[in-house]
C-alpha cells in the first residue's frame, strides 16, 4: 500500500464540508520547460513546489516528443463519491498523459491506479479530497 502522507499534508483547509487544496496550483509548467530546468511551480499561498528531475525525466521517456511541449504539469486529481478519481480541470492534454500512463482512455481512475501514478510520479501529481469522502477505515 503506498504511504500518502506526504500528500495529505497539502491539504489543510475546512470551507462548506470540502477539505480544498489551499496550496492550489497558480501555474503549471509543460513537460518540455520541466525537463529544461523549470520544475518549481507557484501556489496560491506564494510558496512553491518542486517536481522531482527523476519523475519529469520518466515522463520524458513514455511520453511522445511530439506532446512534451503540450501536456502541463502538476496534475490534480480529485476523488469522488463513488471512490473513484478523476483529472480536474478540462485540459484534454493532462487527461492525455494519463492515457499514455495507463495505455487507454481512462474517464476515471480506480484506488489502484492512483496508487501507481503517486508511486512513479508523487511530486507531478496532486491529489485532491472532499471531506466527505475521506475514508479512515483500511479498505
Amino acid at each position: 500500500m503506498v504511504d500518502i502522507s506526504d500528500f495529505l499534508y497539502r491539504i489543510i483547509r475546512c470551507r462548506e464540508e470540502t477539505v480544498s487544496l489551499s496550496l492550489s496550483l497558480t501555474e503549471t509548467v509543460t513537460i518540455l520547460e520541466a525537463s529544461r530546468g523549470k520544475r518549481k511551480v507557484r501556489l496560491i499561498d506564494g510558496s512553491y513546489h518542486e517536481m522531482k528531475e527523476e519523475e519529469v525525466n520518466k515522463l520524458c521517456e513514455i511520453v511522445p516528443k511530439y506532446y512534451l511541449d503540450l501536456i502541463r504539469i502538476p496534475i490534480i486529481i480529485s476523488k469522488e463519491e463513488d471512490n473513484k478519481y478523476s483529472v480536474e480541470g478540462c485540459d484534454m492534454w493532462q487527461r492525455k498523459l494519463i492515457e499514455i500512463i495507463f495505455n487507454g482512455k481512462k474517464d476515471k481512475l480506480t484506488q489502484t491506479e492512483v496508487e501507481t501514478i503517486i508511486t512513479l510520479f508523487g511530486t507531478i501529481i496532486f491529489i485532491n479530497l472532499s471531506i466527505n469522502n475521506i475514508s479512515l477505515e483500511d479498505d
